[in-house]
């Protein structure tokens, strides 16, 4: 189809018409989200896979991260705080953390 694959994010597709963006396609198991250019068709996404029930929203939470879209200015914000306060700390004692050789732990 002619996606290039992210060298930051595996899980990120990008179509390109020379060096402009024109749609960007991201998996996550079987979740798909992208974003289009309405100069790019999106026929031949929905031509070559089996889709779901097809959506299209202003505000998601995606894998943690809340995407929001501006009804007015089209600009998309992406916050990740529901992200972050899903993260568990976890703590060493100074000892652990002298001992620079060693593996971390599962707990760790």
């Amino acid at each position: 189809m002619g996606f290039v694959i992210s060298f930051l994010d595996p899980c990120l597709f990008m179509f390109y018409a020379g060096m402009k963006l024109l749609c960007a396609l991201l998996v996550h198991f079987d979740d798909v989200l992208f974003t289009c250019s309405p100069l790019w068709s999106t026929d031949p996404l929905w031509k070559e896979f089996e889709w779901g029930e097809a959506w299209s929203i202003d505000e998601i939470e995606y894998t943690g991260r809340l995407i929001k879209r501006s009804v007015d200015t089209g600009i998309i914000r992406v916050t990740q705080q529901a992200f972050i306060q899903g993260l568990q700390v976890r703590t060493m004692t100074n000892a652990r953390k002298v001992d620079k050789a060693s593996l971390l732990t599962g707990a760790e």
